[in-house]
């Protein structure tokens, strides 16, 4: 037990969500840089675990931090340093790079694969595994971006589907992986369920339509993909 004043306390909490939502914006800022220059960003995360300074622990690239904790928190944050004269500060941006990214990424792969026309089958629907909650999920900021891009959807999540056919119109919801890819042009991965870290891609080719695999979450290495005869996009990599 650590005795200390409610103020301290309270800053705690908020200081340890902000900064762990932190490190998830900046190795996706170092993804950005990776996808620029050839870098291969898992690579980089193994290269600078050895620093003990740093750590090789919480370092997700990916769509964007979410959840019931990291993105209200860090907002609260931001909004405080506004209130009190430091909105030029570090939580502002956090914040801001954090809400922008979700778009921009759908906009990059756009203009490699055009949505427009295509069925994209996506998988997770969750915020993290082993979870049926979805709030702050990164399906719920993808999906719409997809959708007004002109792509079809389907969606598949072990434990999140009840809880997801409130929140989409115009969703078509699988049973399962192989049928969520049925038709598909495009398999994109969102949670890292563990149904999801062994798919059959030999199986997923005789169903889909296109051939084209998103990692969000850098489960799968590009050149295993690619040897089944899948297009591989990734983060960072």
């Amino acid at each position: 037990m650590v005795i200390i004043k409610p103020e301290s306390a309270q800053m705690a909490k908020y200081a340890a969500n902000a900064y762990l939502a932190q490190r998830i914006t900046f190795i996706n800022q170092i993804a950005n840089l990776c996808e620029k220059n050839g870098a291969d960003v898992q690579e980089v995360i193994a290269a600078i675990g050895f620093d003990q300074r740093i750590g090789s622990h919480y370092w997700y690239p990916g769509i964007q931090y979410g959840g019931s904790c990291f993105p209200k928190d860090v907002k609260e944050l931001a909004a405080y340093s506004r209130a009190i004269g430091e909105g030029d500060g570090l939580f502002v941006k956090i914040d801001q790079l954090n809400d922008a990214r979700p778009a921009k990424l759908v906009q990059k792969w756009d203009q490699q694969i055009k949505f427009s026309g295509k069925t994209v089958a996506v998988l997770g629907l969750s915020f993290k595994p082993n979870t049926s909650d979805i709030r702050e999920a990164p399906a719920l900021k993808i999906i719409p971006i997809l959708q007004e891009a002109g792509a079809t959807i389907r969606a598949y999540d072990p434990q999140a589907m009840d809880e997801s056919r409130r929140f989409y119109t115009k969703v078509q919801f699988a049973s399962s992986i192989l049928d969520v890819a049925r038709h598909a042009d495009v398999l994109m991965l969102l949670v890292e369920w563990d149904e999801f870290k062994s798919l059959d891609f030999n199986k997923l080719k005789q169903v889909m339509k296109g051939h084209i695999f998103i990692d969000t979450r850098n489960q799968y290495q590009p050149a295993d993909v690619a040897k089944h005869g899948f297009t591989y996009i990734g983060i960072g990599r």
